[in-house]
């Protein structure tokens, strides 16, 4: 079970930093975000696979493996969605001109 639960864990969370960025940067102008359901998912989807995680831990130190499997690709994921709208955001600026 622990080689679903360790790229479910680490995929899980960067798919939550990586909608969090998007909402996060998008204004909404009174528009509903669709984006409740699927982040819900991926939150039941973290929980689980930590709990999975626990006892048979796939890095030693819990605090280590819990480090690599949930904060880094947070941050990978929350980055990326930044860089991409950077990017998009120059794109349309040139076009624009």
């Amino acid at each position: 079970m622990m080689f679903i639960a360790v790229p479910g864990l680490a995929l899980s969370t960067f798919l939550i930093a990586f909608a969090i960025g998007g909402l996060w940067e998008t204004p909404h102008d009174g528009e509903k975000s669709r984006i409740g359901g699927p982040l819900l998912l991926m939150c039941l989807v973290a929980v689980c696979t930590s709990l999975i995680l626990i006892e048979p831990a796939a890095i030693s130190p819990l605090w280590l493996q819990y480090l690599l499997l949930i904060g880094a690709p947070a941050v990978v994921g929350f980055v990326i969605r930044h860089v991409i709208a950077i990017a998009w955001g120059r794109r349309n600026s040139k076009g624009n001109d």
